[in-house]
Parts: C-alpha cells; structure tokens; sequence
C-alpha cells in the first residue's frame, strides 16, 4: 500500500458525538481529511489496509455512517455500463460540525452570560492570595514520607 498518511487528527466535536463508535469517528476523520471539496474517493481497500480492518468491516462503518446521516455516498458508473468507476464520499453539514477558519462571525455574537462576566476577579487579584496564613511545618517529620526509610519499611512489612 502506497499510503502517505502520517496521522490522523480527530475534531473534538467528533469525539464528543454519542451515537458513533470510536472507529467510526475515526474514519469520519479520515474521510474529512481526504474531502478536497469534490468529495473523498478512497476505497474500502484503502480504510481496511491503514486500520488494519477487513474490507467488509470497512463497507459496514461507512454504511452504518450514511444510515446515521454524517456521510453521503454517490457512485460514478463507468460509461454505457453499470459497474461502478469509483465513489464519492461526502461529508454531511450538518449534522457534522462546521469549522470556522476566520473565527466567531458578526451574527454569532451572543452576549456572555452575567455569571460569567468576571469570573477571573480574584485570579487577577494579587492581594486576595497574600491574606492565607503560613503554616508551621518546623515540627513535622519528613522522613515518615520517604519510602526508603527503615523504620517506615519495617511498619509497612509487619502490617503484612
């Protein structure tokens, strides 16, 4: 196999998706990836020879994927016949979430909820963290932590 796939990046909308297996998510992924706006035209061969999954298994997830409503699947005949040239594969937006490259647009400006407005005041309040008192740790018995101590090797052996 002739595969220059060198990792596979899984959105975080995807992976929070409930209804879609851990492999399926993972082949949406690839699939997203190998879409170049015609749509993705890998095989099952392909799937099942980079994740080490049978062809039949590969066919089940992609099926399982139209029937759930993430991809649309389209076949391309050859000419004057009914044999299939090659598949198209395209994901579906929605339910699949959308990216935004240039980030949050003008009509998505949902004002920030009150309980959240200041929610960092006491993070950027510097004399809020100079009001704890200081503990004495002058009489605390340090050693009683390292495991190589004798006499605590000694109580932990006869406990046994």
């Amino acid at each position: 196999m002739n595969n220059n796939c060198k990792e596979i990046r899984v959105l975080t909308e995807i992976l929070q998706v409930k209804d879609l297996t851990i492999t399926e998510k993972i082949i949406l992924s690839q699939i997203d990836a190998l879409d170049h706006k015609e749509g993705c035209f890998a095989s099952n061969k392909y799937f099942a020879e980079l994740f080490l999954l049978s062809k039949t298994q590969i066919s089940k997830i992609i099926s399982d994927l139209k029937k759930k409503g993430w991809i649309s699947v389209k076949y391309v005949n050859k000419e004057n016949t009914r044999a299939v040239d090659k598949r198209i594969i395209k994901i579906n937006r929605p339910p699949y979430p959308t990216r935004v490259k240039e980030g949050i647009k003008a009509e998505d400006n949902t004002p920030i909820k009150p309980q959240f407005k200041d929610n960092n005041k006491y993070i950027n309040n510097k004399n809020s963290y100079m009001n704890y008192e200081q503990r004495d740790y002058s009489n605390f018995d340090w050693e009683s932590l390292y495991a190589n101590n004798p006499e605590n090797m000694k109580k932990f052996y006869d406990n046994f």
